[in-house]
């Protein structure tokens, strides 16, 4: 299991420096942090990302804070590169489930059947990235510039949640 400490190693050192700036600059919202507490029961989550990535850096600190203000929720870190390795997987069934997701940053929810929680952007973003294709990279420069920590925020609390 590779935790955030281990995933700043994924790539360069100065892809780990790059993170952990993004990292220290996130501030959960009052909202999410007063949701957290209303977790109960633990979860495990897959979290595939790398820190080279400028998506994953957008995410993982959200996801990473979360999980350090309720320690029910656990976070099990995979770096791409690495999706061939069985041993980091619990079943061949989960392996294949995350081989076949891929994106950078995704999340998964391990249970009986691994579950994909999120996938690259927050449902909203793809949703307006499909819409209107033309906006693209206008809406993905948003995102990797902080405009969506809100949106992420309430896409994972509200599964957290089961909202």
């Amino acid at each position: 299991m590779f935790t955030y400490q281990d995933y700043l190693n994924f790539n360069s050192k100065e892809d780990a420096e790059k993170q952990i700036a993004a990292f220290e600059k996130i501030q959960l919202s009052y909202d999410t942090l007063t949701e957290l507490e209303k977790l109960k029961t633990p979860q495990e989550w897959i979290i595939l990302a790398e820190p080279f990535c400028p998506d994953c850096r957008v995410f993982v600190p959200i996801i990473e804070k979360m999980a350090r203000n309720n320690p029910l929720l656990t976070l099990r870190y995979i770096p791409r590169y690495d999706l061939e390795k069985a041993q980091l997987f619990d079943s061949s069934e989960q392996q294949k489930v995350i081989e076949e997701t891929h994106s950078i940053p995704s999340a998964f929810l391990v249970g009986e059947k691994t579950t994909v929680i999120y996938q690259e952007f927050p449902s909203l973003v793809k949703e307006k990235m499909d819409q209107y294709p033309e906006n693209y990279q206008m809406l993905r420069y948003a995102y990797r510039e902080g405009g969506f920590t809100d949106l992420i925020e309430k896409q994972l609390v509200d599964f957290l949640l089961r909202k």
